[in-house]
């Protein structure tokens, strides 16, 4: 008896696992990034967990001055979005007088600082199924 119910509860776990949504990873976020000044150069693109560890990173082209990018596989939860108009494709943000950027930015939820980047929890956002975001970019 004690191995028919073991097996049952085998069963019905691995069951659970395949289902959509339940298991771990099968989440695909879609980022779509709007009014980049040119098509020259990349947009480096950076996903954080809640504890600000980075979880992927891609750079991706432009067209059109917009670009598109999708994660696959991410696991429910917590993240925080990033990105860079990379136009001279140094890997880094460039800044022009008074420490203002010369290249284009942004953040999940269309987040905004003052005097600098917003803080980490504005940019946070949950994620339980796939999800587009729709991020506008920041030009000084």
């Amino acid at each position: 008896m004690k191995t028919k119910f073991s097996k049952i509860l085998c069963v019905l776990f691995f069951t659970m696992l395949s289902l959509p949504g339940f298991s771990q990873g099968t989440i695909t976020l879609k980022i779509e990034i709007d009014d980049l000044n040119s098509d020259k150069g990349n947009v480096l693109i950076s996903i954080k967990d809640q504890n600000r560890k980075t979880i992927s990173e891609k750079t991706v082209k432009i067209k059109n001055g917009n670009c598109l990018v999708a994660f696959d596989s991410l696991n429910p939860g917590t993240y925080a979005v990033s990105y860079l108009h990379d136009e001279n494709m140094n890997k880094a943000m460039d800044y022009g007088s008074m420490g203002i950027p010369d290249e284009g930015y942004g953040y999940s939820n269309n987040a905004r600082g003052f005097m600098g980047p917003p803080d980490f929890e504005d940019q946070l956002f949950e994620i339980k199924k796939d999800t587009t975001l729709n991020l506008k970019t920041k030009y000084w």
